[in-house]
């Protein structure tokens, strides 16, 4: 087997899953190659500026990474495989900003560059709608830099037709989108790798974003089809009770530092209390149309119409904003602060009022598609969806398909959903993933590869500064030529 590996991030969980592919692969006796990022393009998602020591210390720390395998591979540049015509064509093009919707669906060699682009921008830079000059200019950079990337891959792949697979990282960012679509466009096999369930797996997701929604829902039900009956539903309500309990093993907890029993003063329970939690957009607005929301632009669009028609109604509502958005000041986070005490109280992402007693004291709640919607589910407590996410279709959600459908279902007196859907939801995000065999985590950032500390310490070398200046040689020699 023939087998390209790109090392596009150098965060540690993905820098370790590359490696440990790469490992395996070569312990089978394939053949690998790696085509990467040598400073070749003005941004990234680990380097937005793509400034010098960054790219410096991104090279060095992959190169001292790549120096663990068991025998020498080759980092193959970008730049290497990029011709003077494509830098030609490249000053033709002309991603400028002109709104949000324009730049998603921007397209250069009939590909979603201009969606890659907007979601790696959106991830640096927590703003939605690109408001700032920085974060448009940010948007065309990454626009060139999948180009870049989208042609080396493919004049990689057209000059190397012997290929099986390409590995990348999560698929939704601008570079790797890039390389995705070129993959598929000439027929090769692309693995998009991401984090499993926890720290001690990883996962591969073939010829499709991690995020794509049918793929998922058709590995869930596998799953839970093929467990034991007791440990699946075990390990489901494992999945709860440790979120609810604060308990780091996917990610970080965002509600670990709440206080248990803590609710708003104007709380009263005689009152129909309605609580909406809001979530932050920055993951899904970029990935497609799949994951747009069906009902409202935006959430504080949503938020704002709610409250306006269910003035006069005798319904309290609160909104808890996501803890994850606590810094984020954009235009929807903006619209909802300054919805407090227009019909609505709002929870600041810093209180530390309880998210699960908000849950347990709720008559309901709404969501946009973040987990605490199969979670109020799961701990008994009505719950309304009005957005997309990755259990809309497991039954734990009262589904709206309009503004209308909202409303009625959040003045009707509703019983909660059955938690088989939510214990589903559980027990795969629990379980999910490939084991590591070489690389073992003692944190979310560090842990150890074949016994040795992982990342590697990231001193330059003399090697890492000679690679960065050969980037560079043939970045202006292609400048000439095309001039």
């Amino acid at each position: 087997m023939n087998v390209v590996f790109t090392f596009l991030v150098d965060w540690t969980h993905h820098l370790a899953t590359e490696l440990e592919l790469l490992h395996k692969h070569i312990e089978q006796g394939d053949s690998v190659a790696i085509l990467t990022c040598l400073n070749d393009v003005p941004s990234c998602i680990t380097q937005p500026s793509a400034s010098l020591a960054g790219c410096r210390r991104c090279i060095e720390l992959r190169q001292k990474a790549i120096g663990l395998l068991p025998e020498s591979v080759r980092m193959n540049s970008l730049s290497e495989f990029l011709t003077p015509e494509d830098y030609q064509e490249e000053g033709l093009i002309d991603p400028s900003f002109k709104d949000i919707e324009h730049a998603k669906h921007f397209r250069v060699d009939d590909w979603d560059c201009g969606y890659a682009a907007v979601s790696t921008t959106i991830h640096n830079f927590r703003d939605h709608n690109l408001s700032t000059p920085e974060s448009q200019n940010a948007y065309r950079g990454l626009v060139i830099s999948g180009f870049r990337a989208h042609r080396a891959m493919s004049h990689y792949l057209s000059s190397h037709k012997d290929v099986d697979r390409v590995y990348l990282f999560n698929g939704r960012f601008a570079m790797a989108r890039g390389i995705m679509r070129a993959c598929q466009r000439q027929g090769v096999d692309a693995y998009m790798h991401e984090r499993g369930a926890n720290n001690t797996k990883y996962q591969l997701f073939k010829n499709h974003l991690p995020h794509d929604r049918p793929p998922f829902l058709e590995s869930l039900n596998d799953a839970w089809h093929s467990a034991d009956p007791e440990v699946r539903e075990t390990e489901g309500a494992t999945f709860f009770t440790n979120r609810r309990m604060g308990i780091e093993d996917g990610w970080t907890s965002f509600t670990k530092k709440q206080r248990t029993g803590f609710l708003p003063e104007s709380w009263d329970p005689a009152q129909r209390n309605l609580v909406i939690f809001n979530s932050s957009e920055d993951e899904f607005i970029g990935i497609g149309e799949e994951w747009k929301n069906p009902i409202y632009p935006s959430q504080g669009i949503a938020i704002q119409q709610i409250a306006n028609d269910l003035q006069n109604t005798g319904m309290k509502i609160y909104v808890r904003m996501h803890p994850n958005l606590s810094g984020v000041n954009n235009s929807d986070t903006d619209l909802i602060k300054l919805l407090d005490g227009k019909g609505v109280e709002i929870i600041l992402p810093e209180s530390r009022i309880s998210t699960y007693d908000l849950i347990g004291h709720a008559e309901k709640v709404l969501s946009f598609g973040s987990t605490v919607g199969v979670e109020a589910n799961y701990w008994g407590t009505p719950s309304v969806l009005a957005g997309m996410s990755f259990y809309r279709e497991l039954g734990a959600t009262y589904n709206a398909q309009s503004h209308q459908d909202v409303l009625e279902l959040l003045q009707a007196k509703l019983s909660p959903k059955h938690r088989l859907g939510a214990l589903q939801y559980g027990y795969y995000l629990r379980t999910f993933g490939i084991p590591f065999e070489y690389y073992k985590a003692n944190s979310f950032h560090s842990g150890c590869y074949q016994g040795q500390q992982f990342p590697p310490s990231t001193r330059r070398t003399k090697r890492s500064q000679r690679i960065i200046n050969t980037g560079r040689s043939l970045f202006r020699n292609y400048f000439r030529k095309a001039g």
